[in-house]
């Protein structure tokens, strides 16, 4: 793997181990990401969380969160008291992808541990619609976690090193922690470091998965205040652009009631073409979401059993596969067998 290097951004992890931190001190050492511990399995809230936040936040720094993972508790409960804590201590300005820190087994096999991480990973993304990202050390994802998990990015422990080794899951990092003996000014006592890069940070995804466009016109869509012709105009979509039909309102037949860029409205149906939406079917667990239509292909993403996507068109260089976009905007293919059209 890549090595350190000066353009990254430094930074810290902390917890209530580190008791009362001077953040300006911090700071002014150079560091400019801070992630801070907030919940452990269901049943531990780190004390000194909302105050590392609002005090990194008070000085200007990039603020991350990190949830210690208990394989001996259900992951989507996991998951939800993490967040539940975040929303608790008002920690909802934060600037850095999730994180899951995965370390210990509890006696589960790495095809076990790497379910119920991506059932924790896939809750926290779908509570938030935020991103992800998981923390772990070299050894643990050589032993105990299987590619699977390489869809999600990689923050890595690994000591006393420049680069991190290879593993059997990564083949990169946005996170490298590389000592756990860290002195930063403003901290008590031993702190981890890392370099950062960029990706480390968030911005909240927008994505909005559109179900319909327009057709038969070659400028703009009215979008009206009720489903009649003489109604008064409130927006205007252009041709070509995705819209979302929310429902079709039994009052105005022939009309369907649709959303654009916040306007809440009506168009008349003869203008829009809906594209085709699908769920999983025959799925277990987790559909994989494959970098091409090949089932040696990369996996780029994961769709949850239940969840809808849209199918953007049948590439005839994969036959029995179909080019998806799911609901976080990610591009791929899906075998069409695990396919239900809706």
């Amino acid at each position: 793997m890549e090595g350190r290097n000066s353009n990254n951004l430094k930074g810290i992890d902390v917890s209530n181990w580190q008791g009362n931190i001077n953040f300006k001190s911090v700071k002014n050492e150079g560091i400019e990401v801070v992630y801070i511990k907030a919940t452990e399995g269901d049943y531990f809230k780190d004390s000194y969380a909302k105050q590392n936040y609002e005090r990194a936040k008070a000085e200007g720094l990039k603020v991350g969160f990190y949830h210690f993972f208990k394989p001996n508790k259900n992951a989507k409960r996991q998951a939800n008291y993490f967040i539940d804590y975040l929303n608790e201590i008002g920690a909802t300005d934060y600037d850095c992808k999730l994180a899951l820190d995965v370390e210990t087994t509890e006696g589960r096999s790495a095809y076990e541990l790497t379910t119920m991480c991506i059932e924790f990973l896939e809750e926290v993304r779908k509570i938030t619609n935020r991103e992800v990202v998981v923390y772990t050390y070299t050894s643990f994802a050589n032993n105990n976690l299987d590619n699977r998990l390489g869809v999600y990015p990689l923050w890595i422990a690994e000591y006393g090193v420049k680069a991190p080794k290879d593993n059997r899951v990564w083949s990169s990092w946005i996170g490298f922690q590389y000592s756990d003996k860290g002195n930063v000014a403003g901290v008590s006592g031993n702190c981890d470091m890392n370099e950062f890069k960029e990706e480390i940070l968030d911005v909240k995804n927008n994505f909005k998965l559109y179900n319909a466009t327009t057709k038969n016109i070659s400028t703009y869509l009215n979008i009206r205040e009720k489903g009649e012709i003489d109604s008064k105009i409130i927006g205007k979509i252009p041709a070509g652009e995705e819209f979302m039909i929310k429902w079709v309102d039994s009052n105005y037949l022939g009309w369907y009631l649709i959303e654009y860029k916040n306007i809440t409205g009506y168009v008349s149906s003869k203008y829009v073409e809906k594209f085709q939406m699908a769920t999983t079917y025959n799925v277990s667990d987790f559909l994989n979401v494959r970098e091409r239509g090949t089932t040696d292909s990369k996996v780029v993403a994961i769709i949850d059993d239940g969840e809808i996507f849209r199918i953007d068109w049948v590439d005839s260089d994969y036959i029995g596969w179909y080019r998806i976009t799911t609901k976080y905007g990610k591009n791929g293919f899906v075998k069409a067998d695990f396919v239900k059209k809706i």
